[in-house]
């Protein structure tokens, strides 16, 4: 195990046999079931999508990830999209790098039925990264908080719920709203009711993205706070160790 350990530690960067070293790390994080944080690589805008996956199969050339998720949804991958993938590895932190997406396949669960995925190509090099400091968490399998925008140019609502939250804002799934007529940089007013210690937020925020979801009759928006919500960094807090978490026993 410490023979292992260290040559893990020594597996980032560039150099001879850096394909190797890339596929160590993949399936340390594998065999710890981490989270593996897909950012697509063409998005504009502050707040951009962030999908999670598992890792669920490390090859010669590629690797296998489950169906990614923004919350509790799947969200596809168009082959070819160029990716920014990131985990954690205990014993070297976080690391990141780039890949492509190869199409979708079947994988294994385990039982009888086959699940969907995706296939990636394998990063040419994986490079530590500082663990983010503004940490966005989903709801898990709580069901996620209704949320309000009220653009100064409507007089009803765009209203959705709330896919994932961070100290300096949130990102919004508008569920009846096709059309969306928001901007980025816009002022909007927000009202959604969070769990304690936070409580009801109802103030105005800056559009800082808007995106169309995977079927193209929703939009994301991503939201900007003017300054610190009192309680929301202990809620991120909670959400995060609940997500951790081991599973109750019964």
């Amino acid at each position: 195990m410490a023979a292992w350990l260290s040559s893990v530690k020594r597996a980032l960067g560039a150099g001879p046999n850096a394909k190797e070293r890339v596929r160590l790390l993949l399936k340390a994080a594998s065999r710890a079931r981490s989270t593996l944080d897909l950012e697509p690589l063409n998005q504009t805008g502050l707040h951009k999508l962030v999908l999670a996956a598992t890792i669920e199969q490390v090859r010669d050339d590629d690797l296998i990830i489950s169906q990614p998720l923004i919350g509790a949804l799947n969200h596809p991958l168009a082959t070819g999209e160029e990716l920014l993938i990131s985990f954690g590895v205990d014993a070297v932190g976080g690391v990141s790098g780039k890949t492509q997406a190869l199409g979708r396949v079947q994988v294994p669960s385990g039982g009888p039925r086959l699940l969907y995925g995706y296939r990636l190509a394998m990063p040419t090099v994986l490079r530590a990264i500082e663990r983010r400091r503004h940490r966005r968490v989903t709801f898990g399998s709580s069901p996620p908080p209704a949320a309000a925008l009220y653009p100064r140019s409507k007089d009803a609502p765009l209203r959705g719920i709330l896919m994932d939250i961070s100290i300096r804002g949130m990102l919004i799934r508008v569920l009846h709203e096709p059309e969306c007529e928001l901007a980025l940089q816009q002022r909007v007013h927000l009202s959604v009711q969070l769990p304690a210690p936070v409580g009801v937020i109802d103030e105005n925020v800056t559009v800082v993205r808007v995106a169309p979801s995977a079927n193209r009759t929703n939009n994301y928006i991503g939201v900007a706070f003017d300054g610190e919500v009192e309680g929301l960094a202990d809620l991120v807090r909670q959400l995060e160790e609940g997500r951790h978490a081991p599973p109750a026993d019964g």
